[in-house]
């Protein structure tokens, strides 16, 4: 696999899924603001190299963090979903 030149860049940030930050600066100070009131998750979307957008999303649960998103080795957010669904959470 050639990775010389590659890069992927974040188009955006949103914090406790509603409030978009520009920086990861700013995303700390949002996420150390809202995170009590709002849900404890922050997602990136992310350009790929090849024009491709995904995004990840990084949510704190009770007892542990999970991500999910449409990366290859992560579960999407159905995925997620149906798992916390198993599990009688949602």
């Amino acid at each position: 696999m050639d990775i010389v030149g590659k890069k992927a860049t974040v188009e955006s940030i949103q914090v406790s899924g509603w409030h978009e930050c520009d920086t990861l600066q700013e995303a700390c100070e949002s996420y150390l603001t809202i995170g009590a009131g709002g849900r404890d998750k922050i997602c990136f979307v992310i350009k790929l190299d090849n024009g491709e957008i995904r995004q990840i999303t990084v949510r704190q649960e009770d007892d542990e963090m999970v991500a999910y998103g449409d990366f290859s080795e992560l579960p999407s957010f159905v995925e997620y979903s149906c798992l916390l669904r198993e599990q009688g959470k949602i």
